[in-house]
């Protein structure tokens, strides 16, 4: 359905930003708390459906502060409950940050790869300046 992510409505004024944040917030909850994608809809809770303790979720927590170039405040913590609430949390901190910075969209994520005889060369890097690279032999 346009306009949601996993039915979840992006909003009016939020330029889409849940639908850019879903994907990235899906896999790391999924790595995180190990879980399969699929089990990340909208309403699982998770703290009783994925078991998620209070030291998962500050590790979470941690995990989108890295992603996402954000602070992700104790208070937003306890106050997610599913799934949905972790998407919109994020997304509202993305905004918000953006608003601070005068950034007129979400960060960007961008990822290059050049194959070589030899192997390939990755590099990923987004809007902050955050970049990793990857070298690998054929």
């Amino acid at each position: 359905m346009p306009g949601t992510a996993g039915g979840i409505s992006a909003g009016p004024g939020t330029w889409g930003t849940n639908e850019f944040v879903e994907p990235y917030v899906r896999r790391l909850v999924a790595e995180h708390l190990g879980v399969g994608a699929e089990e990340l809809v909208s309403h699982v809770s998770l703290r009783d459906d994925l078991a998620a303790d209070s030291l998962d979720l500050v590790e979470l927590a941690v995990a989108l502060e890295g992603e996402f170039a954000i602070v992700v405040p104790e208070r937003v913590v306890a106050d997610v409950h599913t799934y949905s609430d972790l998407v919109r949390a994020t997304a509202a901190l993305i905004r918000a940050r953006c608003a601070e910075t005068g950034a007129a969209q979400p960060p960007a994520r961008v990822r290059i790869a050049t194959h070589t005889a030899g192997g390939s060369f990755a590099r990923s890097a987004n809007s902050q300046g955050s970049a990793s690279v990857a070298l690998s032999r054929a």
